[in-house]
């Protein structure tokens, strides 16, 4: 288990991976301008996060995980235009 917050993750491949059996709180943070913003194998739980601009997904979830999204403030997108 484990927690991230008010943290930028900027220009990875993979911004976060929650491996499988693994569990994640992410808390007012930005993930974006990676190939991968969120990708998922496990748990995890987002409150008010940004998570944008990343060239493949936002959020990638893989079989039997789980994503909880909390908060008035997320904003979540992946880019609408590669160079």
């Amino acid at each position: 288990e484990a927690e991230i917050e008010n943290t930028e993750i900027m220009g990875s491949k993979r911004g976060v991976a929650v491996e499988k059996g693994a569990s994640l709180v992410i808390k007012e943070s930005l993930l974006s301008k990676n190939e991968i913003g969120l990708h998922v194998f496990g748990s995890c739980e987002i409150e008010d996060v940004e998570i944008t601009e990343n060239k493949e997904y936002g959020i990638k979830e893989e079989n039997s995980c789980e994503v909880n999204i909390y908060g008035d403030s997320n904003k979540i997108s992946t880019m609408t235009e590669l160079n």
